[in-house]
């Protein structure tokens, strides 16, 4: 799986009222690739669920998606946009 766009949102996200992306990529978001997440932040992931969904919360940053979708959302603390980058670097690692 590879990052294929990093889409800005025209909307703020609607939880924290930060800058939000979408991160697409070409295949299916997996199970695998959600607990590779976890040095990042905390992570809630409700497997359980007909569609399992995660959320992954740091202190200027969280992540969600639902697994076998093929984006993930990312909202970003204003005033830093350095995170962003770190994120993306991060998700292009442990997609290697």
């Amino acid at each position: 799986m590879q990052i294929i766009e990093v889409e800005k949102s025209p909307d703020l996200c609607a939880e924290s009222g930060w800058f939000a992306y979408y991160i697409h990529f070409d295949g299916p978001v997996a199970v695998a690739f959600i607990e590779n997440l976890v040095p990042l932040g905390e992570l809630i992931f409700l497997k359980h669920l007909k569609t399992p969904f995660f959320t992954l919360r740091s202190e200027s940053f969280l992540i969600k998606g639902l697994a076998g979708d093929s984006k993930v959302k990312i909202g970003i603390e204003p005033g830093r946009p350095e995170q962003l980058d770190s994120i993306l670097d991060f998700l292009r690692e442990i997609l290697k």
